[in-house]
């Protein structure tokens, strides 16, 4: 199952030292909404400014910044259209200070990635290689050793990936007036595990029929609830997207 997930407070800005002036660009902003989707200022939640490598019409740099003006992000992608994330990135927290710095390959995350608490204290350090793994240690704010844990985790539906195809194959009905018109495809539900691992504001994304986006829907609300996602150990908002296949045979 393709499935496609982006963390809500994941943001990134310019690979540096903490403590570094947070970098400032013009250009044309683009205003997104609570879940990352272009909107009018009204509905907005932050809003971006791209600029591209020269002389490259593929790669570049998109500057992600709050309402108010505050850089949040940066991070460079070889595939800006695409999001194909490659090279540097810094997280910064909201007191403009950063709070992590990482590079991105292909597969994840490459090379070293250091996080920061808000008083600029280090609180991680792991090494990475093509998104693998390798080692990693983590500070408390005061700078005493303590347990790793992963920078971070994402959602998980009771007994993983492979319950919830189940689940939804098991409870998800054909509708009569689809079936009998034989109508069929592929809807695609986008909603929030939030911070306690509730399913929230499920919404269709993309339509196939009425009453077959209606049963996606209805599915989706009826599930269980998911161990949240984390991020440096705290629970967060997670988007998620969810294919939900209609097929007649």
């Amino acid at each position: 199952m393709k499935r496609f997930i982006i963390l809500i407070l994941l943001a990134a800005a310019t690979f540096g030292v903490c403590g570094q002036t947070a970098p400032q660009v013009s250009g044309k902003k683009v205003f997104y909404n609570r879940f990352n989707r272009m909107s009018d200022s009204t509905d907005a939640k932050y809003y971006e400014i791209t600029v591209m490598d020269p002389g490259d019409s593929l790669s570049g740099t998109i500057y992600k910044y709050s309402l108010t003006g505050g850089i949040k992000s940066e991070q460079h992608y070889s595939d800006v259209k695409k999001r194909k994330l490659a090279g540097p990135s810094t997280i910064y927290h909201a007191n403009g200070k950063i709070s992590a710095v990482y590079r991105n390959s292909a597969n994840g995350y490459d090379g070293e990635l250091k996080s920061y608490f808000k008083n600029g204290n280090l609180r991680r350090k792991d090494l990475f290689n093509d998104g693998k793994f390798i080692s990693g240690n983590c500070y408390t704010e005061s700078g005493a050793d303590t347990t790793h844990y992963d920078y971070e985790v994402m959602p998980e539906f009771p007994g993983g990936e492979t319950a919830m195809l189940n689940y939804i194959r098991s409870n998800v009905k054909y509708p009569a007036l689809p079936r009998e018109f034989g109508i069929q495809g592929r809807v695609y539900v986008q909603f929030i595990i939030d911070k306690k691992g509730s399913v929230t504001e499920a919404h269709i994304i993309r339509a196939v029929h009425p009453d077959l986006d209606k049963e996606s829907l209805r599915v989706v609300n009826s599930m269980p609830d998911w161990k949240p996602g984390q991020l440096e150990g705290e629970p967060i908002d997670v988007i998620y997207n969810l294919p939900v296949t209609f097929l007649l045979k």
